[in-house]
C-alpha cells in the first residue's frame, strides 16, 4: 500500500513555495532599486552636460551628430544614447535606406521634466540629488552609532543644486500664492 499523503505535507510544501517566491520577488525589487538609481546617475549626465536640450533643440539626431553638437566623446554619446533609449527615456528612429545611423530624439512629454527648467513638471534634477546623497554615505556610515547627524554641507552641491533646480518651478509660479498664504 502506498504511504497516504497527508494534507499538512501539502501545507508545508505550499508555504515553502510562497516563501520561496516572496524572497525571489524581494531579491528582483534590489535589483530593480539598483537599475532606478544607475538610470538617474544617467540623467544627471544628461543634465550637467546639457544633452536633453541637445537633443531637444537638434533632434532627430544620430550619435556622431549628436557627440558632436554636445562636444562629448562619441563613444559615450553612442553608449549614453542607447541607455536613454532603452531606458524608454529617448525615442529612436531606426535608420532607413539613405541613413548609415539611427537618429535619437527626446519626446516632447520629456522636455517639461528634463529641460524646461520653470515647468512645474520639472523634476530631472532629483537625479543630481542622488549623487549628492551618495556623497554624504560615508559621513553616515561613520556617524551611524552616535547619532551625530550628517552636517548638511556633507551632501555637496550636487544636493544643493539638485534642491534648488527642484523648487524652482515653485518658486516661478507659486510664489504671489505662498506670500499671499502668509
Amino acid at each position: 500500500a502506498a504511504p497516504a499523503h497527508s494534507a499538512a505535507a501539502d501545507g508545508v510544501a505550499e508555504a515553502e513555495a510562497e516563501a520561496a517566491a516572496r524572497i525571489g520577488e524581494f531579491a528582483q525589487q534590489l535589483v530593480g532599486m539598483l537599475g532606478a538609481a544607475t538610470e538617474l546617475l544617467t540623467i544627471e549626465l544628461g543634465r550637467r552636460f546639457g544633452l536633453y536640450r541637445t537633443l531637444h533643440e537638434r533632434g532627430p539626431i544620430s550619435a556622431s551628430g549628436f557627440a558632436a553638437a554636445a562636444d562629448i566623446a562619441p563613444r559615450y554619446a553612442r553608449e549614453w544614447l542607447e541607455q536613454q533609449a532603452a531606458a524608454g527615456i529617448v525615442a529612436v528612429e531606426e535608420a532607413g535606406p539613405f541613413q548609415h545611423e539611427r537618429r535619437f530624439l527626446l519626446p516632447e512629454h520629456c522636455v517639461p521634466v528634463l529641460v524646461d527648467e520653470t515647468h512645474p513638471a520639472h523634476t530631472g534634477p532629483v537625479a543630481g540629488m542622488l549623487a549628492g546623497v551618495a556623497l554624504a554615505f560615508p559621513e553616515l556610515v561613520a556617524d551611524f552609532r552616535r547619532g551625530r547627524g550628517v552636517a548638511f554641507d556633507e551632501y555637496g552641491t550636487e544636493l544643493r543644486r539638485g534642491l534648488g533646480a527642484v523648487n524652482r518651478p515653485g518658486f516661478t509660479h507659486a510664489m504671489r500664492q505662498w506670500v499671499d498664504t502668509l
